[in-house]
């Protein structure tokens, strides 16, 4: 005779996590004849129970923990909510090179992962929108520095805009 005894032992148990959270399902048991007791799992989680999420695996997930003593087998249900997880806007581009006269834009060296809309932060050269046109005298090097935010996460950037002749 086999008693399962766990987390999900009454009703089915949720956990909640967040993308990229390492979820583990511990799972114990009695067998009355002291039989010894080994657990299968259903997908997504291993022979472990465990799962490493990543990001874009938000969902429910309905999985079956089974125990078995080799002559009665118990099954409980377990449901995972994976909650999508923010990710920062990241440099996509470390430099940038532009003619005298020609439009320089900062906008198009960052994205965010999660398309949120963006918040910038420039300084000058640049304008609000991250835009320059440098003159017939702004040859050279520059090293830029500006944030962005996705209203959640922010990235301080650093691009290098050479200007040529």
């Amino acid at each position: 005779m086999l008693l399962l005894i766990t987390s999900v032992a009454a009703a089915t148990r949720v956990f909640q996590v967040q993308e990229t959270d390492f979820v583990k399902i511990n799972t114990e048991s009695v067998d009355h004849d002291l039989d010894t007791v080994t657990y299968n799992y259903s997908a997504p989680l291993d022979k472990h129970g465990e799962w490493q999420t990543t990001y874009g695996d938000a969902g429910v997930y309905e999985v079956d923990v089974i125990a078995s003593d080799g002559k009665d087998t118990t099954s409980k249900k377990v449901k995972i909510v994976v909650e999508k997880k923010n990710r920062a806007p990241n440099q996509i581009k470390k430099e940038l090179k532009a003619k005298e006269g020609e439009l320089i834009n900062l906008k198009k060296t960052v994205a965010d992962p999660d398309d949120d809309p963006l918040k910038y932060t420039f300084q000058p050269p640049f304008n609000n929108m991250g835009e320059w046109i440098p003159s017939y005298n702004d040859a050279g090097e520059y090293t830029i520095q500006f944030s962005v935010s996705d209203g959640k996460a922010s990235t301080l950037t650093q691009v290098k805009v050479t200007v040529e002749n």
